[in-house]
């Protein structure tokens, strides 16, 4: 259980703080979860593998391969996007 209330946890700028917080007993996060910025990226990362014209494309070799990038590039294009929305939520 975390010592910090959810609006005043350190990582909150960084991360965005825990996605689906749980507020315990003394109003502490109790069961925190992924963080936000966790969340965004798996949101991100979906959409990136279901557009038909996006890293995964159809092969008649094997199913389905990854084209013109690395995984680790697929994930890292992930992670950037929910830096933007972060970025986007602080300036709203």
């Amino acid at each position: 259980m975390s010592e910090y209330p959810i609006e005043s946890k350190p990582s909150a700028p960084r991360d965005g703080g825990p996605a689906f917080p749980t507020k315990g007993p003394d109003n502490g996060v109790y069961g925190a979860g992924i963080s936000v910025r966790d969340y965004f990226a798996s949101k991100a990362l979906q959409g990136l593998c279901a557009n038909p014209g996006g890293p995964f494309q159809r092969s008649d070799r094997c199913g389905w391969e990854i084209v013109n990038c690395t995984v680790s590039q697929v994930a890292e294009e992930a992670y950037g996007l929910a830096d933007a929305m972060l970025a986007a939520r602080e300036r709203t």
